[in-house]
């Protein structure tokens, strides 16, 4: 966990983009509800829909303008296309992220948990691949299942028997409002912080690069990384401490 992170919100930077499909539209292009006029032009230069046809499910759009989304900021890596599929997701991935906490001890927090599915969500765009039934939500669920294990680990959290009923601990109206404006107020400083993480990650070799992408996106242990890198595992314990002290 990256010590000056506290919260959540959106992205930056260029980095070796898809070619630019033609547009779906010449001229005036329709405003979903939840997008900004610049969201929806990027989706549209993408030949991507921003608002669900008459007669479509609207679930299945949202699943598909989620991914939509992903893909559009995975080629042009616009700051505005991935603060709205922030928007967008990171409540469904904070209650998948809470109902698996519910089943654990150790007083992790599920903010700090998302909050870092989000940075290697945005540090790793360029692993997500899109197809047939590979969905955004699909993709972020096992990224951050891959973070909660290493917080489990970190603070050696051990099962706990599951129990039927639950002490309800939603909050109120008043931790609601102080929770948005906590959220709000962190979205300011977001942009700069994934453009410097961004930055420091591509000051990283390729190996460093790749180590990191094989822990932290793909949940590997070490004997696995080492394998794949082919060098020894002792050796990509030193690769991995000295990647992460630069980020």
């Amino acid at each position: 966990m990256h010590p000056f992170m506290h919260r959540l919100s959106g992205p930056s930077s260029p980095s070796s983009p898809s070619p630019i499909l033609p547009s779906a539209h010449a001229g005036p292009f329709p405003v979903a509800s939840g997008l900004d006029a610049e969201v929806c032009e990027a989706l549209h230069k993408q030949a991507r829909e921003s608002v669900p046809p008459s007669d479509g499910d609207p679930l299945t759009f949202e699943r598909q303008l989620q991914t939509d989304l992903m893909v559009v900021f995975q080629r042009t890596r616009s700051h505005a296309v991935f603060n709205a599929l922030h928007r967008r997701t990171s409540p469904l991935i904070f209650a998948w992220v809470k109902g698996l906490l519910e089943k654990t001890s150790g007083g992790a927090d599920p903010h700090e948990l998302v909050q870092d599915t989000f940075v290697n969500i945005y540090s790793y765009a360029g692993s997500f691949k899109e197809g047939n039934s590979r969905t955004f939500i699909g993709w972020a669920r096992t990224i951050a299942a891959n973070v909660l294990r290493r917080g489990m680990r970190r603070r050696r959290m051990v099962s706990i028997l599951e129990t039927d009923r639950h002490v309800d601990q939603r909050p109120g109206p008043t931790h609601r409002a102080q929770h948005s404006e906590e959220v709000e107020a962190v979205r300011q400083a977001w942009t700069l912080f994934l453009a410097l993480y961004l930055a420091a990650f591509q000051s990283l070799g390729p190996r460093d690069q790749q180590a990191m992408h094989l822990t932290e996106v793909e949940g590997k242990d070490y004997e696995e990384v080492a394998k794949e890198l082919g060098v020894g595992r002792r050796n990509v314990k030193m690769i991995m401490f000295r990647a992460r002290k630069r980020l």
